[in-house]
């Protein structure tokens, strides 16, 4: 870890949280029952929900970027990924379509409609898609919830490649208790409405 890349400050009506910090080179593993807000609390860092959070990155602070520019800087990916193009292909930058075959997918899948994926092949054709736009935080909604043992090594090991090569981190949710022990640099435990970090 070198340095604070996201600080988190401030209150939300449905969840009590310290002042937060991630520093660069850190994957925060979040978890906590399902309901519980773990989902919520993603798409608010992303600013899909309206919030009052402060929340900066770099030192800017989410109110002087425009939201294209923040969405694009804390990329959210879903459980169930929504694509809005036929194909793989068409918003995958082309560095990071050669890495398909890093997470055990077949270079021709790019070119396949989007309908006649699994979900577990749209799932990390959507993890290809987000770190194509180069962000400097991932956050990620069970990304590997749909993948075999095999796969899901395959995610995690180019993540660890990926948040140790620039100044990035990850936050990821993650109900693996097993998964949290290998990816984790800290944790995150969402319950009875409050965040404490572990």
């Amino acid at each position: 870890m070198t340095s604070s890349l996201l600080h988190i400050s401030g209150s939300l009506d449905w969840l009590s949280l310290p002042a937060l910090k991630v520093a660069a080179g850190e994957v925060i593993a979040l978890h906590g029952e399902s309901g519980a807000g773990k989902s919520r609390l993603l798409r608010t860092l992303a600013d899909l929900d309206p919030n009052t959070l402060g929340v900066t990155l770099n030192g800017t602070s989410r109110e002087d970027t425009t939201a294209n520019q923040w969405r694009k800087a804390l990329q959210y990916l879903p459980a169930e990924p929504v694509w809005w193009t036929e194909t793989a292909a068409e918003v995958i930058a082309p560095d990071y379509a050669a890495l398909a075959s890093d997470l055990g997918l077949k270079a021709q899948l790019l070119d396949q409609p989007i309908s006649r994926l699994s979900t577990g092949e749209r799932q990390r054709l959507a993890l290809l898609r987000s770190l194509s736009v180069s962000p400097s935080i991932l956050l990620l909604d069970e990304p590997t919830a749909a993948l075999d043992q095999s796969a899901t090594e395959k995610v995690e090991k180019l993540l660890r490649d990926w948040v140790q090569a620039e100044p990035r981190a990850i936050i990821w949710v993650s109900h693996d208790a097993a998964q949290r022990q290998r990816i984790a640099t800290q944790e995150w435990h969402i319950a009875n409405g409050a965040l404490q970090c572990q």
